[in-house]
């Protein structure tokens, strides 16, 4: 009878640590540094002299933000969840892929990978349309035009990811394929990727984040730079050319999304060479908002106006030596912006998307 006390005891003096624990480290700040972002406010009881409706889901996600040992216990549960799946992996934000490698899965890149957002003819019809337009438009104003898309992850890396893929192709393809049939310049540089991964065997995407690293994204550029410089070939252009160097780093974006361990990712720094000779920088540059970034270089140049998204973040580095002034806006490209794009007097217009984000294209509102 008295071990049965005892016990009971036990088990309660546990269950009050499970629950007291994370209350003792209760999180009071504002701001996520790990993943951010602001955290949820306390909720308000009313709202317009009215009893807040939503007041109890607010406060369910105030204390899902704050509450303490919150990675502590994610990490636990994505343990179990990659050893026992508890729940169904298309509805994560991230997995687990092979050899510590993680993946990203919002905005529907499982369908993606097992290629099950294909399109239908007439939709190729209408996303064809969407991007002639921005092409006719930039042709009335004297502007040349550039698609760019940034491969997924996955498809330089799918050795990695935990799941098998289906032969055939891929929406991407699709896209490519219709839009060089209507003589729109569009650069996916996933065969220049792949084929330097295979020469080089360095890593090119960072192991933790959805991101490609420096070397990479100086990789993603080749096409592009070439494209650019037939399009711009009365220009004589210096040779550059860089080194890397490999390095360790953390911070993947991956592991604060799914509250995974902190581990190594692969980078690489370079110097940079103009015709042969090493310099300092090959440009000039202002980053003080992240969301709009411009930089200076030889004034005989032309002038870049780009569209773009955080792929661009390592892309731009190696894009701005080719011009007199770039200018890099994080943001969409929609009708709204033709003034701004005519008052640059740009040279050309680069759009640049995600892979991931491709489609989304059809629901631009950009016209002729």
């Amino acid at each position: 009878m008295k071990s049965n006390k005892i016990i009971h005891l036990l088990f309660l003096i546990i269950c009050a640590a499970i629950l007291l624990i994370p209350v003792a480290f209760f999180n009071f700040s504002d701001i996520s540094n790990e993943e951010k972002r602001n955290f949820e406010k306390f909720p308000l009881f009313f709202s317009e002299e009215k009893f807040n409706q939503n007041f109890f889901t607010e406060l369910n996600s105030y204390f899902e933000d704050r509450i303490g040992l919150k990675r502590l216990f994610s990490r636990i549960y994505n343990t179990l969840d990659s050893k026992f799946p508890m729940s169904d992996v298309t509805k994560k934000s991230g997995y687990q892929g092979k050899k510590n490698w993680l993946f990203y899965n919002e905005e529907n890149l499982f369908d993606f990978y097992f290629k099950r957002n294909l399109m239908t003819e007439e939709a190729l019809d209408r996303y064809t349309e969407k991007l002639t337009s921005i092409r006719d438009w930039c042709e009335t104003q004297g502007i040349k035009f550039i698609f760019f898309i940034a491969p997924n992850k996955h498809e330089i890396y799918e050795e990695y990811f935990p799941y098998h893929r289906p032969e055939g192709e891929t929406v991407t393809n699709q896209i490519v394929n219709r839009l060089k049939k209507a003589n729109i310049c569009v650069i996916y540089p996933k065969a220049n990727i792949l084929h330097k991964k295979e020469e080089t065997k360095k890593i090119l995407y960072y192991e933790r984040d959805t991101h490609w690293n420096n070397l990479g994204a100086y990789y993603g550029a080749q096409p592009l730079i070439d494209s650019i410089q037939e399009q711009f070939s009365e220009i004589k252009y210096d040779t550059i050319s860089y080194k890397f160097q490999e390095e360790k780093i953390f911070g993947g974006d991956i592991e604060n999304i799914i509250s995974a361990p902190k581990r190594a990712m692969t980078q690489f720094v370079y110097d940079c060479y103009l015709n042969g000779i090493k310099q300092d920088s090959l440009f000039t540059c202002n980053t003080t908002d992240r969301n709009h970034i411009i930089t200076w270089s030889k004034s005989t140049y032309p002038k870049l106006l780009m569209y773009r998204d955080s792929f661009a973040t390592a892309l731009y580095q190696f894009l701005a030596p080719y011009f007199s002034t770039s200018e890099f806006l994080w943001q969409d490209l929609r009708n709204s912006e033709k003034e701004f794009i005519l008052q640059e007097k740009t040279d050309l217009l680069i759009l640049e998307v995600a892979e991931r984000k491709v489609t989304y294209l059809l629901g631009s509102d950009f016209e002729r």
